[in-house]
């Protein structure tokens, strides 16, 4: 008889890394090929899905996680790993003297902020912006749980924010995590 296939997400056909803890997730996102670089693996590491996930969800399941009643969602894991190591792919090459803007539209609970936050490791800054008030409130008490020193140091900002209206310009990466009426 042969062994089951892994599952594989239905939308990108990436093999599913779902596991009890979080160092087992972020072992099972290195072997499936999601997470390779040093760089991505260590902010992984750095960042439990636990502490942005509401009680009673599955933060290790390699699946989103619906946030409450508003219909946003903390994105599958192998997403979150995949948008790392595009980023750090596009950045190795620009030099550490260069300080980088990163924009995460749609930032929700903050992982995939706070995520951004620690592939930079001081080399620039990220800007969350979130458009439903509760969630960009409960996005900096997420990040306050374990990383609140990217909140101070300006590594990391969160604001509630409708980023369809974003004055700001000058961003040399945007990830986006919304998703927005046609």
């Amino acid at each position: 008889v042969a062994p089951n296939p892994s599952p594989k997400c239905r939308f990108c056909g990436n093999t599913l890394s779902s596991a009890a803890s979080h160092a087992d997730l972020c072992a099972n996102l290195c072997r499936n090929g999601l997470l390779h670089s040093e760089a991505a693996i260590d902010a992984y590491a750095a960042v439990d899905r636990g502490d942005f996930c509401p009680d009673g969800a599955d933060p290790y399941n390699d699946g989103a996680v619906v946030l409450g009643s508003s219909g946003a969602q903390v994105s599958a894991p192998h997403v979150h790993a995949s948008a790392l190591e595009l980023l750090q792919e596009a950045i190795q090459d620009r030099p550490l003297s260069e300080p980088l803007r990163v924009l995460d539209l749609g930032s929700g609970s903050g992982c995939m902020a706070t995520l951004l936050a620690r592939l930079l490791a001081g080399r620039g800054r990220v800007l969350g912006v979130e458009h439903i008030e509760e969630l960009a409130q409960e996005a900096v008490r997420n990040v306050s749980k374990s990383h609140p020193e990217l909140l101070e140091n300006g590594s990391l900002e969160l604001r509630c924010q409708d980023g369809r209206c974003l004055a700001e310009a000058g961003f040399d990466f945007i990830h986006c995590g919304a998703a927005l009426p046609g």
